[in-house]
């Protein structure tokens, strides 16, 4: 099932949440989604915006020490992350020199697998979604 089918039917804000996984550092959170201006990007729009925008791929890594890093088709960028409990992740990235901030909370698949949310503005209708 596709991430964006899991988190249909309202704000992201209202999406049932699940705990931080255990496995938030295991392996990478792979992207595999987005909702732009409230609309899920169909099939053909998430293909399009991860080769044009991402170069073909698009990855959070998180480590134990708390450093993370966003990898792409076209490079990296090294950021933190703190862990909020009951709400997720704050995690920040430097882009060329700017700080680009994501809000993560996890919200379960019908099957119980986490799906990673990663909204990066404030209105609660952008975002990004990452699957393990």
């Amino acid at each position: 099932e596709a991430a964006g089918e899991a988190l249909t039917g309202g704000p992201l804000f209202d999406l049932p949440l699940a705990e931080t996984p255990d496995s938030l550092t295991s392996s990478p959170w792979i992207f595999t989604g987005a909702m732009f201006d409230g609309a899920e990007l169909s099939d053909e729009e998430y293909a399009a915006l991860l080769e044009e925008i991402y170069g073909g791929s698009l990855e959070f890594v998180f480590n134990d020490d708390g450093s993370a890093q966003m990898k792409q088709g076209g490079g990296s960028a090294d950021g933190v992350y703190e862990v909020v409990e009951g709400s997720g992740l704050r995690v920040t990235f430097d882009i060329q020199g700017t700080e680009e901030f994501y809000a993560c909370c996890f919200t379960p698949l019908e099957d119980g697998t986490p799906i990673m949310v990663a909204m990066f503005d404030e209105t609660g209708s952008n975002a990004l979604y990452f699957a393990q």
